[in-house]
C-alpha cells in the first residue's frame, strides 16, 4: 500500500516504511515509529501573531522536550515528563494537547508537512 494518509497507514499496515525523496528514512510498526520519533503526547502551540521568543525560551529550558516548528505552530513532543504549560498558554494564541501520531513522525523526520515540497 502506498499512501500519503498517515491515519490510513496506521489503521491498515503492520509495518511502515517512511520514504523521503526516494530514500527510506525509517521503518517499523506504527506504534514503534510513534514511540521512537514522537513519544506519547504532542502539545501544539499555535502562535498566531504572537512573538515566539518567550515561548521558545520556556520550552528550551526543559531538556526533555523536543520542539519542531512548522509555519506558526510549534510541535512539542512530550516524552512522559509532567509539564506545566501556563507560561506557554500566556504567550500563545491557542495550545492543544493530543496523542502523537504518524503525521508527527513524518513532520519530525522530514521537517515538513505532507503537503509541502
Amino acid at each position: 500500500l502506498t499512501t500519503h494518509y498517515m491515519d490510513e497507514a496506521a489503521r491498515l499496515c503492520d509495518r511502515i516504511l517512511i520514504i523521503d525523496h526516494g530514500e527510506v528514512i525509517s521503518e517499523g510498526t506504527p506504534d514503534e515509529l510513534i514511540a521512537e520519533h514522537a513519544g506519547k503526547d504532542v502539545m501544539e502551540v499555535h502562535l498566531g501573531d504572537n512573538d515566539a521568543a518567550p515561548v521558545m525560551k520556556e520550552l528550551l529550558s526543559h531538556d526533555s522536550l523536543d520542539v519542531e516548528r512548522y509555519d506558526d505552530i510549534l510541535y512539542v513532543f512530550l516524552r512522559g515528563d509532567s509539564f506545566d504549560a501556563k507560561t506557554i498558554e500566556d504567550h500563545a494564541e491557542r495550545v492543544v494537547f493530543r496523542r502523537a501520531n504518524l503525521e508527527d513522525v513524518f513532520l519530525k523526520l522530514t521537517g515538513r508537512g505532507l503537503g509541502a515540497e
